[in-house]
C-alpha cells in the first residue's frame, strides 16, 4: 500500500501557494484493508473515500463513461489500479501530478511540471471531452491562473459544447464553478473561455448577452476590492429584467445573490430627480432600517465609476437619517395623537421630507 498526494495540492505547491485543501491517493489496497488500518470510509461518494486525520483519501480508480452529463461513470477501484492510471483520468496535466508525502518526489507522467512553466492547460487524454464539466472547469483555471489553453484542448471543448452535453449539468453545478470563478483575480477570462467554445448559449442562455457587453466591467471588477454580493450586482445592475430573469432561471443562484443582483437591476431603474421613484424604491427593499445593501451598491458603484459617487454618497447620508425616523422619534404630541395607519402616514412624510431635500440639494 502506497499514499500519494495529488492534484490541485500539488500543483498549488510547486507554484509556491499553499494548498486549501489536501488530496490523497492510495494505491494497493481494498476498502477493507484501510479500515483495518483506521481509516474511516464516509458515505455518499460513488467510489471509496476515506477519512484519516481529516484528509481525505481515496482509492486509485479509472472511469468510464455510461450516459450523459457530469456524474455518468462506472468507476473501477482495486489493487491493481496504478497511479499513472488514476492520474490519467484527470482533466489537464496540471492537475494530473502526485508527490510521494514521505520524500517530496513529484510523479509527473504527462508533463505538468512543464505546462506549469510555460503557463499551457492541457488535457490529459481524448476521455477529457467525456466530462462536460471540464469546460467550465478550465476556464475557471484560465480566470484564477492566465494560463493559455492548449489549441488541441480548446477544440475538445468545443466538441464537448456542440454535443450538448453542458445542458446536462445541474443548475447547483454550474452555479459552483461560476461563482468560483467571479471571485478570481480575473473573472473576465472565464466567460470569455466560454465564449470561445460555444458554452455560454447551452449553460446561460440569451444570459450570454449580458455577459458580452459586460466585459470592460469584469476587467474592473478584477481590479476593485469587492465582495462576492457586489460583484454579481456590477454585472447585471443595468441590463433588463428579460435577461436577469432568464439568468436566475438558468442556473441555481443562491437567494442571498439572487436577491443582489435583483436589488441592482432595480437601483439602476430609479430616478433620482423625482421623489415617487426613490421613494417606491427604498419602500419595496425596505432600506429604511438597514442600508447595507445599499451601502454595498454605493460602493460597487464607486468602483466601476458608473454613477456620481458624490452624489450617492450624499443619498447615503439622507438615507440614514430618514432611517431614523420612527415612532421613538416623533413628539410625544404626536405620539399621543395618532393611532394606526396615521403613525405610518407620519413617519413616511418626514422621510421623504428628508429624501426630498437631498433631491433639491443635487438639482
Amino acid at each position: 500500500m502506497k499514499i500519494f498526494r495529488v492534484g490541485g495540492a500539488v500543483r498549488d505547491r510547486l507554484l509556491g501557494v499553499e494548498p486549501k485543501d489536501q488530496d490523497f491517493v492510495i494505491v494497493g489496497a481494498t476498502p477493507e484493508e484501510l479500515e483495518e488500518k483506521g481509516f474511516t470510509k464516509t458515505v455518499g461518494a460513488d467510489f471509496p473515500v476515506f477519512l484519516l486525520n481529516g484528509e481525505e483519501h481515496a482509492l486509485a480508480r479509472t472511469e468510464r463513461k455510461v450516459g450523459l452529463g457530469h456524474t455518468e461513470f462506472v468507476t473501477r477501484f482495486d489493487p491493481t489500479v496504478t497511479l499513472e492510471e488514476d492520474l490519467k483520468r484527470r482533466d489537464i496535466s496540471i492537475n494530473a501530478m502526485a508527490e510521494d508525502p514521505e520524500t517530496g518526489e513529484v510523479i509527473d507522467p504527462f508533463n505538468g511540471q512543464d505546462d506549469l512553466k510555460r503557463g499551457l492547460m492541457r488535457h490529459v487524454s481524448p476521455a477529457f471531452a467525456e466530462d462536460p464539466l471540464r469546460v467550465l472547469r478550465v476556464a475557471r483555471f484560465a480566470a484564477r491562473f492566465g494560463f493559455t489553453i492548449a489549441p488541441e484542448t480548446i477544440k475538445l471543448m468545443k466538441l464537448i459544447a456542440s454535443r450538448g452535453e453542458l445542458r446536462h449539468l445541474t443548475k447547483e453545478r454550474v452555479w459552483s464553478e461560476v461563482a468560483r470563478a467571479m471571485m478570481t483575480d480575473q473573472p473576465q477570462h472565464f466567460f470569455r473561455v466560454l465564449r470561445d467554445v460555444d458554452a455560454t448559449d447551452p449553460l446561460f442562455g440569451k444570459s450570454d448577452i449580458a455577459f458580452i457587453a459586460i466585459d470592460q466591467r469584469l476587467m474592473v471588477i478584477s481590479n476593485g476590492d469587492m465582495n462576492e454580493r457586489q460583484r454579481w450586482m456590477s454585472v447585471f445592475f443595468d441590463v433588463g429584467d428579460d435577461i436577469v430573469n432568464h439568468f436566475l432561471h438558468k442556473v441555481r443562484v443562491p437567494n442571498e445573490i439572487a436577491d443582489a443582483i435583483k436589488f441592482a437591476c432595480s437601483f439602476s431603474k430609479v430616478d433620482f430627480t423625482e421623489i415617487e421613484s426613490v421613494m417606491a424604491f427604498m419602500n419595496r427593499w425596505n432600506q429604511w432600517r438597514d442600508q447595507t445593501r445599499l451601502e454595498e451598491m454605493v460602493q460597487m458603484l464607486g468602483v466601476v465609476g458608473s454613477q456620481d459617487i458624490a452624489d450617492m454618497s450624499t443619498f447615503m447620508t439622507a438615507v440614514v437619517e430618514a432611517g431614523l425616523i420612527n415612532f421613538s422619534s416623533m413628539s410625544s404630541v404626536q405620539q399621543e395623537n395618532l393611532v394606526g395607519p396615521e403613525i405610518g402616514a407620519c413617519i413616511a412624510a418626514k422621510r421623504q421630507l428628508v429624501i426630498m431635500r437631498w433631491i433639491e440639494s443635487v438639482a
